[in-house]
């Protein structure tokens, strides 16, 4: 339809838009992928934390960190971990930012 209505020019429109497209689709890809990255070493540093400091941490508890997809929400739990007594309380501070 582009080669008809531009006939001079429809044949170079389509594969530039494509290729738009495409690098798009590559930066979009590429910026879930460092979020994500982004998040999963947040996570990380926040169990690495809590073992140093209470030796175990629950599976349960690591799949409850594993859900939260909000960075804010992790560092301000991050500073929790380093100053709960006990893994109760920071288990305590969990559930006040969840709910």
């Amino acid at each position: 339809a582009v080669e008809e209505a531009f006939p001079q020019i429809g044949g170079d429109i389509m594969p530039t838009l494509a290729e738009k497209w495409i690098e798009q689709g590559q930066q979009q890809g590429l910026q879930q992928g460092l979020q994500q990255g982004f998040l999963q070493a947040l996570r990380e540093t926040l169990i690495e934390v809590l073992e140093d400091r209470f030796e175990t941490v629950p599976q349960t508890l690591r799949n409850r960190l594993k859900d939260i997809d909000d960075p804010d929400m992790l560092r301000s739990l991050h500073k929790k971990s380093l100053h709960v007594k006990s893994l109760e309380e920071f288990k305590d501070a969990l559930r006040a930012t969840l709910a």
